[in-house]
C-alpha cells in the first residue's frame, strides 16, 4: 500500500502526541502531587501554544506539520487532563482536611466531656485560655497537633513539642501569641455558660476562621463542636448566611452562636 501525505501526516501527529503526553507526563509524575500537576498542565499549555505555532509556520511555508500538529494536541490533552486533575486533588484533599478536623475536634470534645465528669465543679476557661490550661495538665501529650487544623493556612508552622511548651508558658488569656498556636474558638463561658436545661445541644468549639475570624479553614463552611461530643460541618445555608456573605467567628459576628466563640479573651 502507498503511504499517502495524508497518512504520513496523521501517522507523525500520533507520534507527536504520544510524545508530547509520555516526556511531560513522565516529568509530572516524577514531580509528584501539587506542584507536579502545576508544572504538568503549565507545561502542556506551553507545549500547545509553541507547537500549533511551528505547526503553522510548517502549513504557511508548504512543509510537512504533522508532528508539530500532534505535539499542540498533545498539549492540549495534558492541559485539560492537568488541570481537571488539579482541581479533583483540591477537592479531595479539601474534603481530607476537613475530615481530620471533625476528628480532632471530636478529641477535645471526648477530653471536655471527661473533664466534667471527673469534677463535678469543673469551670472551663473561655476561649483558647482552656487549651492553655490543658496543656499544663497533659492532654494533648498523646496527640499535640489536636488543636491544629490541617485546613487553617494562616497558622505558623512549628514544633509539636514546641507548640504546646509555648501553650503551657501562657500567662495572659489575651496574649496575642495564643492566636499562633491553635486553630479553634472556644465558647466564652463566662458570658454564655451553658444552659443544663437547653432543649438542644449547645456549641462548644468550632474553627476558629484564621487569625481575623474570616479566613475559612475549609470551602463553603465550619466544623462546629456541640456539647453532646457530636461534630458536624455547616456551611452558609446552614448558617443562615448568603453566598457572598463571609463566616465571621467571635463577639463581632453576627450570627448568634458564632458570636459566642472566642479566641482570646478582650
Amino acid at each position: 500500500m502507498t503511504e499517502t501525505p495524508a497518512r504520513r501526516s496523521l501517522f507523525q501527529q500520533g507520534i507527536g502526541a504520544f510524545v508530547g503526553v509520555v516526556v511531560v507526563g513522565g516529568v509530572g509524575g516524577f514531580l509528584g502531587g501539587g506542584p507536579g500537576l502545576v508544572i504538568v498542565t503549565a507545561a502542556g499549555a506551553a507545549i500547545a501554544a509553541a507547537a500549533s505555532l511551528f505547526a503553522f509556520l510548517r502549513v504557511k511555508a508548504r512543509r510537512p506539520y504533522g508532528v508539530a500538529a500532534g505535539f499542540a494536541l498533545g498539549g492540549i490533552v495534558l492541559f485539560g487532563v492537568g488541570l481537571g486533575t488539579i482541581q479533583l486533588v483540591r477537592r479531595v484533599h479539601a474534603a481530607a482536611s476537613s475530615t481530620t478536623c471533625a476528628n480532632q475536634l471530636r478529641g477535645l470534645g471526648n477530653a471536655f466531656m471527661q473533664r466534667q465528669i471527673m469534677d463535678e465543679q469543673f469551670q472551663p476557661q473561655s476561649g483558647a485560655a482552656l487549651f492553655v490550661v490543658w496543656a499544663r495538665a497533659g492532654v494533648f501529650r498523646v496527640d499535640p497537633d489536636v488543636v491544629v487544623c490541617p485546613g487553617d493556612h494562616t497558622l505558623p508552622r512549628t514544633d509539636s513539642a514546641r507548640r504546646v511548651a509555648a501553650l503551657a508558658a501562657i500567662q495572659d488569656a489575651g496574649d496575642p501569641a495564643l492566636a499562633d498556636l491553635v486553630s479553634y474558638a472556644v465558647r466564652d463561658f463566662e458570658r454564655f455558660p451553658l444552659d443544663p436545661h437547653a432543649e438542644r445541644a449547645e456549641w462548644l468549639m468550632c474553627d476558629r476562621g484564621g487569625a481575623d475570624g474570616m479566613s475559612p479553614h475549609h470551602p463553603n463552611g465550619l466544623n462546629v463542636l456541640f456539647d453532646d461530643g457530636g461534630v458536624r460541618f455547616l456551611d452558609r445555608q446552614s448558617l443562615g448566611l448568603a453566598p457572598d456573605q463571609p463566616i465571621v467567628v467571635g463577639p463581632d459576628s453576627k450570627h448568634p452562636e458564632l458570636k459566642k466563640m472566642l479566641v482570646l479573651r478582650r
